[in-house]
């Protein structure tokens, strides 16, 4: 390796650490009600922070090609102003090799940015899945604070508590085909793995029955206990939707092979996540070119010029959500933008090389 690509890809690995955990760290914060929730339903620390570690590779793939953007911007910036472009040009060295490593270094990260959205990521969404739900199903009571989990239907659900473990003054009505019944408790908690209620009652009757008050039963528990795991299962929905952007690449492979709607989603997500992974190399080559100033004033109207290509390119990605019945236009919208971006920074890199500003 040349002594002047050390050179450069030391400078720009330093910027690109900072700009990723810089915007992991925001992007988290984006994600701390999720967390907060999650805290509450798990009195372990560890839990917490393995849910909060799963959350890294959502982010990574969005955090990936806006932090290549910038440390590849700021580093030939840096080079322009401090007149380090010049001495390398004089030295023989052009443009063109003072990119090579670092958009090497954008093709390799595309790659690995094209693993992340593909694999890592719907694994980490998966994973986080089956960790809330592991967690609402060891404490039925927090399953109760959390009535979007329930698969009971027509009821009514009534306490005080500010502990993740206690329950007091618990009032649930239930209401089914044939059947209401009503259930009051003075206090329940969670101990040992066992939902326990004291001073408890239980009041049941056939609501479709003309004499319904000959059928109405009615029993009184000083002490009630059942395991917390069966509660759970009993409370919570049996099954829950899996979208195809929580499964990784492989799984849909296979199951395209089912039916045509599945074929359908899992070239939609190739398309997606292949565009994902596009997006690093091409915004890492709108740095580069924006990042180099030939002039001896520092023209503040390439980041602005930047800003304008990688908007064009957001909005695409945003707008291609639109179009998921059409997959010509979902293609356009997603890659298009980058293509012609392309296209107008390597127009724009030719009038460098002859020494054309603008």
């Amino acid at each position: 390796m040349p002594i002047f690509w050390r050179h450069l890809l030391k400078k720009y690995f330093k910027v690109l650490f900072l700009c990723i955990s810089t915007f992991i760290l925001i992007l988290l914060l984006t994600r701390i009600k999720e967390i907060a929730r999650f805290s509450a339903l798990s009195p372990s620390y560890l839990h917490t922070l393995k849910f909060t570690l799963l959350q890294i590779p959502h982010i990574l793939p969005f955090a990936v090609p806006i932090s290549c953007f910038l440390s590849i911007f700021l580093l030939f910036d840096n080079l322009s102003q401090s007149c380090e472009l010049i001495a390398y040009r004089s030295c023989g060295i052009g443009l063109k090799r003072l990119m090579t490593p670092v958009l090497l270094m954008g093709g390799l990260l595309s790659s690995i940015n094209f693993f992340i959205s593909a694999e890592l990521s719907p694994l980490a969404r998966l994973k986080s899945r089956e960790l809330l739900i592991e967690q609402t199903s060891i404490n039925p009571i927090q399953l109760l604070k959390r009535q979007h989990l329930l698969k009971i239907k027509d009821s009514f659900i009534n306490f005080n508590s500010n502990d993740p473990l206690f329950l007091e003054n618990l009032i649930l009505l239930l209401r089914n085909k044939d059947q209401v019944a009503l259930l009051t408790a003075k206090e329940v908690y969670l101990k040992d793995k066992e939902l326990i209620g004291l001073n408890a009652s239980l009041l049941s009757s056939n609501a479709n029955s003309p004499k319904a008050l000959q059928h109405t039963v009615l029993e009184n528990y000083e002490t009630v206990k059942s395991s917390a795991k069966d509660i759970s299962c009993l409370m919570k929905k049996s099954k829950w939707n899996i979208n195809p952007s929580t499964l990784p690449l492989k799984i849909m492979k296979m199951q395209s092979k089912q039916s045509s709607k599945l074929k359908t989603m899992y070239l939609f997500e190739l398309i997606r996540r292949t565009s994902l992974a596009l997006s690093v190399f091409t915004f890492s080559y709108v740095g580069v070119v924006m990042g180099i100033n030939i002039t001896r004033s520092n023209n503040k109207k390439r980041m602005l010029i930047a800003f304008v290509l990688l908007s064009i390119i957001f909005v695409g990605f945003l707008s291609a959500k639109s179009f998921k019945n059409t997959p010509y236009l979902f293609t356009a919208y997603l890659i298009g933008p980058q293509i012609l971006v392309y296209f107008a920074m390597s127009r724009y890199f030719l009038k460098l090389e002859k020494g054309i500003s603008s």
